[in-house]
């Protein structure tokens, strides 16, 4: 496929489809944990502080990638054939698979689609249930066919023995002076109550150890084994609707951004219209301003840790979905000479105020759960999958109406991941149909091969052990690759392409020039602040957790390996390309020879110009020149062995052919 022939039909499908690839489950269940966690408000400093000066200059820069080119990463990392990736494997003389860093993107994405699909596919499962009455979560029903000991419905009974341990222990109540005292003890920590005090506290408490919202999701919905080495069996629940969610996503993108393009309008402005929804219902709730109060109040000794900026980094990069290749095909569907600056500001805007809407739908209903259940805020927070399908439906479970605002919250969720999901398979796909020219023209056997091939892989994530593998890949693809990917690509275009040369190519694209604060933050901010918290990472990097059963240590080597797969090719196809150039820097760092414009009618004159400003030079080749077969009957013979052909090069480097 030489170039992306399909354009987004108007600018409003451009901006709602990078608003859904990039406002995600993350800005809904991460953000408002890390932001707690992180300092409250205080997290707004370096939130804010990485998001302009990282977040937003290479949302833009990848954009902008795209829409030079009309490709994806395959087609946009001709920019420096250096870090070309796998050539001698799978190209041809007229088209070579990219550069080293976009394989890196392309294999994060993949991995990210399939345990990112699997999130989905909990959503939809909670939805189907959502429709019943009363909701499955909010008892400890028979029906369910698993053991029910220990479990508890917490809205018919808060008082349980576990919790009045926790919040003792938590808590430091320690009277070491009684005679007769009684020893309390809570995951592995132990405190001293007299016998009058602990009788006072324990009086009529149950013990039970797992509330009916943990016991659904955990041995219902995922009947989860205890360990990562038992991996068990297929759930048929989990399976129909993760086969459900490839086949809407096969339905959305076979037809390309024509079809995509316009279901987008929809996926994308649906969350707003229910987060606005829910967002009145929980700050009229009971007990709203306490989960407020416990999100907003600032802890500004935060900000001289390390690990909250690295928290902010990473948030940022989640948020924005930067690094991950989708962002590049996008700009490919823009015209060439549409000028997308005040697009980028308003997309990445929209997207900080969506995680900080989210924040206030997400807390106004926890902090109702509290003031009902007469718990502390702290003991019903959770993150990641525990807020989605654990704390969340039990919190909504107390409000009146209980089955509309489960079916509004999950219907949500499908939206929120759907959208981000398309811009990962739709780069895929086309990365398939660049790749191989048998798919060039077969856009719909593509995005079958691609949907059944992640279909049949992701089966895995639907065993008892699921959970547990979708936590490596999580914590190895989701973050980790996504770093190193953004870092290589801010040294391959701001320092082998050079800097100049991009904003060069941007001036004569859309005619506006990158402003002086995105030249300095792309070049010398990002490179050096990715590389610092890659390091950070790579150094703090904690073991893998479910709850509180900690991982095997093979699985996070399994883990490192994964990120190893994607990361490899990005040296070692470099240094393969350097040797096949001699060993010349220059020769194997310029571009290839077919970067540019993919129209003809910008290409020809895009060369001209670059010749102009020095990035190229001209040259004239002696050439003969032979009459067509058909004018002649026989065979081809030189007119004139003086013809000259121009053609243009690096200053310094060969002749690379006719313009």
């Amino acid at each position: 496929m030489d170039a992306q022939q399909e354009k987004f039909a108007s600018r409003l499908e451009f901006i709602c489809s990078c608003i859904g690839y990039s406002v995600g489950l993350g800005n809904l269940w991460r953000f408002p944990y890390v932001a707690y966690k992180n300092g409250g408000s205080a997290f707004l400093v370096p939130y804010v502080v990485i998001n302009v000066l990282i977040g937003r200059p290479i949302y833009y820069v990848e954009l902008l990638m795209g829409q030079f080119c009309s490709h994806g990463p395959l087609g946009a990392f001709r920019i420096s054939p250096m870090f070309q990736g796998l050539v001698a494997f799978f190209a041809t003389k007229a088209q070579r698979i990219a550069q080293g860093n976009a394989f890196g993107m392309m294999w994060g994405a993949f991995v990210t689609t399939i345990y990112y699909q699997m999130i989905i596919t909990y959503a939809v499962l909670y939805l189907y249930h959502s429709f019943k009455r009363p909701l499955p979560w909010t008892d400890c029903f028979d029906w369910w066919g698993v053991p029910l000991d220990g479990c508890f419905a917490r809205r018919r009974l808060s008082h349980v023995c576990g919790n009045i341990r926790k919040s003792l222990v938590l808590a430091g109540i320690n009277d070491t002076t009684a005679d007769d005292a009684v020893v309390v003890t809570y995951a592995g920590r132990s405190v001293l109550l007299s016998q009058s005090e602990y009788v006072s506290r324990f009086a009529g408490c149950v013990d039970a150890n797992a509330s009916s919202v943990d016991v659904f999701f955990n041995r219902v919905v995922l009947n989860a084994s205890s360990s990562f080495q038992q991996v068990g069996f297929v759930q048929p629940d989990l399976a129909i609707c993760y086969a459900i969610c490839w086949t809407i996503v096969f339905i959305i993108i076979f037809k390309g951004i024509k079809v995509a393009g316009k279901v987008v309008l929809v996926t994308a402005t649906a969350p707003y219209v229910i987060l606005s929804v829910l967002l009145i219902r929980g700050l009229t709730l009971p007990g709203a301003s306490i989960g407020l109060k416990y999100l907003f109040m600032p802890r500004w000794n935060t900000l001289y840790n390390p690990d909250v900026w690295r928290a902010a980094t990473e948030q940022v990069f989640y948020s924005l979905s930067i690094g991950t290749g989708g962002l590049l095909v996008y700009g490919g569907y823009q015209p060439f000479r549409a000028d997308i600056s005040s697009s980028v500001k308003f997309i990445c805007l929209v997207d900080f105020l969506t995680s900080t809407f989210a924040s206030l739908v997400v807390f106004s209903v926890l902090g109702n759960m509290a003031y009902t259940l007469e718990l502390p805020i702290t003991d019903v927070i959770a993150a990641g999958p525990g807020l989605a399908f654990v704390t969340y439906p039990e919190a909504l479970s107390l409000i009146p109406f209980p089955n509309l605002w489960a079916v509004l919250f999950f219907a949500m969720l499908f939206f929120l991941g759907i959208d981000s999901q398309m811009g990962n398979c739709e780069f895929l796909t086309n990365s398939i149909q660049e790749l191989f020219p048998f798919f060039a023209m077969r856009r719909t056997m593509a995005a079958f091969m691609y949907c059944s091939f992640c279909f049949l892989i992701g089966l895995a994530l639907t065993t008892q052990a699921g959970l547990y593998v979708l936590t490596i890949l999580d914590n190895y693809l989701g973050a980790l690759i996504v770093l190193f990917t953004c870092l290589g690509e801010a040294l391959i275009v701001a320092w082998v392409y050079g800097m100049d040369r991009f904003c060069f190519d941007v001036t004569f694209m859309s005619g506006a020039c990158p402003s002086y604060f995105v030249y300095v933050a792309f070049k010398y901010c990002a490179p050096a602040v990715l590389g610092s918290f890659l390091t950070y990472s790579l150094y703090s990097l904690p073991r893998s957790n479910v709850g509180e059963y900690l991982l095997p240590l093979w699985a996070d080597l399994y883990g490192w390996v994964l990120a190893a797969v994607g990361l490899a090719p990005l040296l070692i196809i470099a240094v393969v390309k350097l040797a096949q150039c001699g060993f010349s820097w220059r020769r194997a760092s310029s571009p290839e020879d077919d970067w540019g414009p993919s129209e003809a009618r910008y290409r020809q004159l895009y060369r001209e110009q670059l010749c102009e400003a020095g990035f190229a030079q001209l040259y004239y080749r002696i050439v003969p020149v032979t009459t067509p077969r058909a004018a002649t009957m026989g065979p081809r013979r030189p007119l004139s062995p003086s013809a000259e052909v121009k053609g243009y090069g690096a200053v310094g480097e060969p002749f690379k052919g006719p313009f």
